[in-house]
């Protein structure tokens, strides 16, 4: 009787185990996609993209079964990295055709994927799924949909996320304000950035600003134009403890570089390399700015050899910059610097650009070189440069025959400006043709010139003026989406359609 009770116990206690074992092809599955994730997992940490995409779809292929939402989220993420986010996107979608629960792991994955400047209402209305399929969002999560808005120059909408995450978490964390203040900096609210810089600190609890909240809100000065106030972020910081990075270096420069603070700008310039802080390209070409703005040609040109023995490759836009400062000197030395200069560009294998000639042009017009500036807008002109002259070449070449009364010359540039599709005489071209006209003596030409020039004005065609900077003519500022906090959402969906 005893003996059978035990039996019974002891199976009793067999079946209760059995029933909470989980079955044996469970188990296998669970083990298999371990084994699966733990592959990607290596791959990813190699940063093997092509390789870790090409073993997913052998799993794929071989074994649907042991591809769970993690693997995906780790092809997602590959494919994030290689800069194809349409492929991303199509993976998720496709795991979600698959049958499998979309994790919070897959969103981060897919949002990050979609943090780009065309997919950001993407990554935002991923961000609304997340809560509609009731998945607490976490500090991770926020801050890629964060690097969405920053990526499409949405300040408002990153407003908006770090409200809620304020309001009703989770915590932002100092990479949620970095990004933060970053997306200002793009859209030119220096103001916003240095409030989100303080408000760090009002954190509850608080976060201490690092080197790349510093700098990027140095970065937002910079671009406000504001160079005291980025002045005063860089005194911050090393009053902080915390070393400046190349970045804020930069930002520093740049907004330095004005006709006034050019010895500001070139002064830090040195305090970098005496931080030990190694300077790049974009350090260069932010002091020569600085050479542009004060006019210091020479300065310029011991910047570029300065590059040489760096082992730093300048690259166009240091040489342009620093044509464009030899305009500034005027002088027969300067504007042959100009020549040099491009002339150097060739040596090196380097393709002048439009911008190149015409700021060589403006050199030589700066030193009355006239014939030097036409011979300069003909070699712009060659079939071997495959460069196009614009508008901004066709006038500064017809204010070198105006200074020059070379009214032949400036005859033949108009007939090509009419000829050349996109670049139609302005008003200015046709004063600084009758200037030719009027210097060389031929009043009747002049006359019809003058009233030809009077019959564009108000025509709205560009205009160039005398010593107006090269890039002028460049767009500036960003457009945002002037969104209202109530009406967020439904733009993004707008967007989307």
């Amino acid at each position: 009787m005893a003996s059978a009770l035990r039996l019974l116990v002891a199976a009793a206690l067999c079946g209760s185990i059995s029933t909470h074992r989980a079955p044996p092809y469970r188990v296998r599955m669970d083990a298999s996609r371990g084994a699966a994730v733990d592959e990607l997992k290596r791959l990813r940490r190699a940063s093997q993209w092509r390789q870790l995409l090409e073993r997913f779809d052998a799993l794929s292929a071989a074994s649907p079964a042991s591809v769970g939402a993690a693997c995906f989220a780790e092809a997602i993420n590959a494919h994030s990295r290689l800069g194809d986010a349409e492929a991303a996107l199509s993976l998720f979608h496709r795991m979600q055709r698959s049958g499998l629960h979309a994790t919070l792991l897959t969103y981060t994955a897919a949002i990050r994927a979609c943090a780009t400047a065309q997919l950001w209402p993407v990554a935002l209305s991923l961000l609304d799924d997340v809560r509609d399929e009731g998945i607490a969002p976490d500090t991770v999560l926020y801050n890629a949909a964060l690097v969405a808005c920053e990526r499409g120059a949405q300040w408002e909408e990153a407003l908006l996320l770090l409200d809620e995450m304020r309001a009703a978490g989770p915590p932002p964390d100092a990479i949620t304000f970095n990004t933060a203040i970053s997306t200002m900096a793009r859209a030119r609210r220096w103001q916003l950035a240095l409030s989100l810089l303080e408000a760090m600190r009002t954190q509850q609890p608080p976060l201490a600003p690092d080197k790349y909240s510093f700098a990027a809100a140095i970065s937002a000065c910079d671009r406000g134009e504001q160079p005291e106030l980025a002045l005063d972020c860089l005194q911050r910081m090393h009053e902080a403890g915390i070393a400046p990075n190349v970045v804020a270096y930069n930002s520093a420069i740049r907004a330095c570089a004005t006709r006034t603070l050019w010895p500001v700008a070139l002064s830090l310039f040195e305090d970098l390399k005496g931080d030990g802080v190694a300077p790049t390209v974009v350090t260069y070409n932010a002091a020569l700015a600085a050479c542009e703005r004060g006019g210091q040609w020479e300065e310029a040109v011991l910047l570029l050899d300065e590059m040489r023995e760096a082992a730093i490759p300048p690259d166009t836009i240091s040489f342009n910059t620093a044509i464009a400062s030899c305009r500034t000197g005027g002088t027969m030395e300067s504007s042959t610097t100009s020549l040099q200069l491009l002339q150097r560009m060739a040596n090196e294998g380097m393709k002048p650009n439009v911008i190149t000639y015409t700021g060589v042009m403006s050199a030589c017009i700066g030193a009355k070189r006239w014939r030097s500036a036409l011979e300069v807008f003909e070699q712009l002109r060659r079939p071997s440069t495959a460069v196009v002259p614009d508008m901004v070449a066709y006038d500064a070449a017809l204010l070198a025959c105006a200074g020059g009364g070379l009214w032949e010359e400036s005859l033949h540039l108009l007939a090509a400006m009419r000829a050349q599709n996109g670049c139609q005489p302005s008003e200015a071209s046709y004063v600084y043709a009758a200037d030719a006209c009027r210097k060389a003596n031929q009043p009747k030409l002049e006359a019809r010139l003058r009233t030809r020039a009077l019959s564009m004005r108000g025509a709205g065609r560009l205009q160039l003026k005398r010593g107006s900077r090269i890039d002028d003519r460049l767009p500036r500022g960003n457009v945002s989406r002037n969104a209202k906090s109530k009406a967020a959402a439904a733009n993004r969906q707008n967007k989307l359609r």
